[in-house]
């Protein structure tokens, strides 16, 4: 008699409802809420990955209230993606032990936090482009440049660190120029990003040009070339930074590089020196011309 009342006052601890399997977005909530019942009532344990939960992080708390069943609640904000894994609930009394176990996946929709910008470089020197990617899992990320893949080889070197994905190139050529584009590819996600790489000469001085000696009335021409990528723009000023005088025509070719200022009359006041600035992304040269009027 006494044998069959201690049996009927033990119970078998039991969990409902079970723990399930779930897939969560990276910084959303979960919450695992179950039941717990047995005679006695049963001690209760969390655990990730078997390891006990009692010092958990900041953003796991874990809410138990009891009476004559034991309602237990685990709850994770802000989901990071050190959160994934298995997660599970161990209860045991004198009559023995029961547990249920779920695996938290954690994702993250692949996005770009980052992405490069378009470059102007000049001819020889050294460009890193670097993106910075969330996802979950973690994707793959491949460089092209004018749709042709690159891979670390030479002066190009390719890697990631962490969720930042850099393409450097040690030095550039003019064949370099084009479109740079990242595609990143995880399997559940696929994205890209691309920007410009403008691969530039620094304007420059062709030929030495001459300054021009003129008597007044008779027609004057100042001229100089320049060169680069992109082309200069051309712009015109008195050394002394005198407005040009009415009359004289600016005949700058930008396409050819061609500057050229043209006096049709010239008088005494257009004697003086000249400026011409050639200006493009990566630089500037300056050229002084003298016109000397002679009365």
């Amino acid at each position: 008699m006494i044998n069959r009342l201690l049996f009927n006052f033990e119970e078998l601890p039991e969990i409902q409802p079970l723990l399930e399997d779930q897939n969560v977005q990276i910084r959303q909530q979960i919450e695992y809420s179950t039941t717990i019942t047995g005679r006695p009532l049963p001690e209760i344990q969390w655990l990730k990955n078997q390891k006990p939960l009692n010092a958990s992080p900041p953003h796991i708390q874990i809410e138990t209230t009891q009476d004559e069943v034991i309602k237990t609640v685990l709850r994770i904000d802000n989901i990071q993606s050190d959160d994934d894994g298995s997660y599970t609930i161990r209860v045991k009394n004198r009559a023995g032990q029961k547990e249920s176990s779920s695996k938290l996946t954690v994702l993250a929709k692949l996005a770009f936090l980052k992405a490069f910008k378009d470059e102007n470089v000049i001819q020889g020197q050294p460009i890193t482009f670097q993106c910075q990617i969330e996802a979950i899992p973690k994707p793959k990320v491949t460089f092209y440049l004018n749709d042709q893949e690159l891979k670390s080889a030479g002066k190009i070197k390719v890697e990631s660190k962490g969720d930042t994905h850099i393409l450097s190139f040690s030095k550039v050529d003019l064949i370099d120029s084009g479109i740079i584009k990242a595609i990143a590819d995880n399997g559940l996600d696929k994205d890209e990003i691309s920007a410009k790489l403008n691969v530039c000469l620094k304007p420059s001085l062709v030929g030495k040009p001459t300054d021009a000696q003129v008597s007044i009335g008779q027609p004057a021409r100042l001229q100089c070339s320049f060169t680069g990528l992109p082309m200069p723009e051309l712009k015109w000023s008195r050394v002394d930074g005198q407005p040009l005088n009415e009359g004289i025509e600016i005949a700058n070719d930008e396409n050819q590089g061609i500057a050229a200022l043209v006096f049709n009359a010239t008088t005494m006041a257009d004697k003086g020196a000249y400026l011409v600035k050639a200006t493009n992304v990566v630089g500037t040269v300056e050229q002084k011309l003298n016109l000397d009027v002679k009365g």
